[in-house]
């Protein structure tokens, strides 16, 4: 099949699909096709089938139920894989009768879909987070976790990397940014104070969450690298963007990393806290050893 156009991904849709017509339309019978591809959660609610083989059978919840809780164990198994639901639209609308202008039509054009089956990718944590990760616990330096991923998937990485025990309760301390949202105003800036894990937020919800922690006078650095980072980027204090990430997160930024390693970060701050620690202490020696000239 050849690619026609594509539907860009929107964090809305969480999606992003292409549309595809027969290569070779006279010797073919099959028509155009969209495949999508996407968050699992959203594609498979977008989905009124499965294809099982060559065949075609409805969704049933106990179908979507199996489906969904085999994407949880990848999610949060050993691996913690990443994963992306695919499935397919065999009768899409016609090109012509698609707005392709207006985004807000995409998630109409992705429905009564066929899910297909999903990918698990590997993405492991570098190996010198944990330390990292450590290190900031003891020089009083709180790590939070806000990424686009599932829930379960960010919770495990976070186990994996030490921001949460193996064990612990994380009732209270990861949200995704809907659950978020539908906290009231006192009850968000209570999880901003305690959580460690937002996932599935919106570029929004990074921005909020700044404003939050700035109202405890928290000393915030925001890391980055998306065209959607810039505004919590610039509204932190210290905005650390990605040397791979796009120029609109650089410029909004005051650090860029050129190895896109946490590490780099907390090697930075020990070195910024010992050149301030060698401050104070040739500070406290001149006005000492001044004034007792002074005197005498």
């Amino acid at each position: 099949m050849k690619k026609q156009f594509t539907l860009e991904f929107s964090r809305d849709r969480k999606s992003m699909s292409a549309f595809c017509s027969p290569a070779k339309p006279s010797r073919s019978s099959m028509g155009n096709r969209m495949f999508v591809k996407g968050a699992p959660e959203g594609v498979i609610d977008r989905c009124t089938h499965v294809r099982v083989g060559t065949a075609k059978v409805p969704i049933v919840p106990a179908v979507k139920d199996k489906i969904l809780s085999v994407i949880r164990e990848y999610g949060t198994g050993r691996d913690t894989l990443r994963c992306l639901a695919l499935a397919t639209r065999d009768i899409p609308p016609r090109r012509e009768d698609m707005n392709l202008e207006e985004s807000n039509c995409f998630p109409d054009y992705e429905s009564d879909l066929t899910f297909v089956g999903c990918v698990g990718m590997l993405d492991p944590p570098r190996k010198e987070v944990l330390g990292s990760i450590a290190l900031c616990r003891e020089a009083g330096i709180r790590v939070i976790m806000i990424t686009g991923d599932n829930k379960g998937t960010a919770i495990a990485i976070c186990r994996r990397i030490g921001i949460f025990g193996e064990d612990e309760d994380v009732t209270s301390l990861a949200y995704t940014g809907r659950e978020f949202d539908d906290l009231p105003s006192d009850e968000q800036s209570r999880a901003c104070r305690h959580a460690r894990c937002f996932a599935r937020v919106e570029p929004t919800h990074k921005s909020k969450i700044v404003e939050f922690l700035q109202g405890f006078d928290d000393i915030t650095a925001m890391t980055g690298d998306g065209v959607n980072d810039a505004p919590a980027l610039k509204k932190a204090e210290i905005g650390i963007a990605m040397g791979s990430g796009t120029a609109v997160a650089k410029s909004a930024s005051e650090m860029v990393l050129a190895d896109d390693n946490f590490s780099t970060i907390v090697a930075a701050v020990e070195e910024g806290r010992a050149i301030y620690n060698n401050m104070k202490q040739f500070i406290r020696y001149l006005i000492s050893s001044n004034v007792g000239e002074v005197v005498w």
